[in-house]
């Protein structure tokens, strides 16, 4: 049984984080359909660390990330006027979610807090490599900012924790 267990981990932690690899020159829309689904994947991944993490503190940071993460889809859903549907389909990190329902307490932690790093450090890419090349500020400009920034913050409290 802890075999399994230490091969799910493994295959966990090298598991790849779906769309979130960085790809250069996205349409606005493939880009706020691509963050609209890593919103709405990391609240899932979010309540389910809430309950099954160990540690206090990453079922506090879970709460955290969750909170932040709708809060920012809401905003996005603004900013897209209601062009992210496409995004449904296919959420992202959809390998690393069904392990992480196999896992629970410290191995759960450890697994969480490394696919944590893992998406927030590609999220950081996705939005660096396709920054708008307008750099008026507008609603899909700002919305890109505070995702960068929040993403940032997420990436240091994650780190942090490990």
């Amino acid at each position: 049984m802890q075999y399994r267990r230490l091969i799910c981990i493994s295959v966990l932690l090298g598991a790849s984080l779906g769309p979130v690899s960085a790809e250069t020159g996205m349409t606005r829309q493939a880009l706020l359909a691509t963050l609209d689904a890593l919103h709405q994947r990391q609240a899932e991944i979010a309540a389910l660390a809430e309950q099954r993490a160990e540690r206090a503190e990453v079922r506090d940071l879970a709460d955290a990330l969750r909170q932040d993460h709708r809060i920012l889809d809401e905003w996005l859903d603004q900013a897209a006027e209601g062009n992210t549907d496409d995004a449904t389909a296919n959420l992202p990190g959809s390998e690393a979610y069904q392990q992480l329902q196999t896992l629970e307490g410290e191995e759960f932690d450890a697994a969480f807090l490394r696919y944590q790093a893992q998406f927030h450090e590609q999220t950081l890419t996705l939005l660096e490599q396709n920054r708008p090349e307008d750099s008026a500020l507008s609603s899909y400009t700002n919305l890109l900012k505070v995702t960068h920034e929040a993403m940032r913050k997420h990436l240091a409290l994650i780190q942090a924790e490990r």
